[in-house]
């Protein structure tokens, strides 16, 4: 077996989130394994293989909303229901 080098970065595990995360297939560290075959020719992940967890070319719609609550309105029934 070959020698590897191992990082340690002292950082807690984190992940990419985004739209289109959903319509993926991913390994166990978040790599999409689509691009990676695509990008190798084969359906096995080649060592040291690097590709981004999203595809940030790629543009998608949002339309944001207004959804401000006026806290004024809330009673103890709304707040016991949603929060607690």
């Amino acid at each position: 077996m070959d020698c590897v080098d191992l990082f340690i970065y002292l950082q807690p595990l984190s992940v990419e989130l985004g739209p289109g995360i959903l319509g993926n297939i991913f390994d166990g560290i978040q790599r999409p394994l689509k691009t990676i075959a695509k990008r190798s020719g084969d359906v096995y992940i080649p060592c040291g293989v690097s590709v981004p967890t999203l595809d940030k070319d790629i543009l998608w719609e949002f339309q944001p909303k207004n959804l401000l609550i006026k806290w004024s309105c809330l009673d103890n029934e709304f707040l016991q229901k949603y929060f607690f």
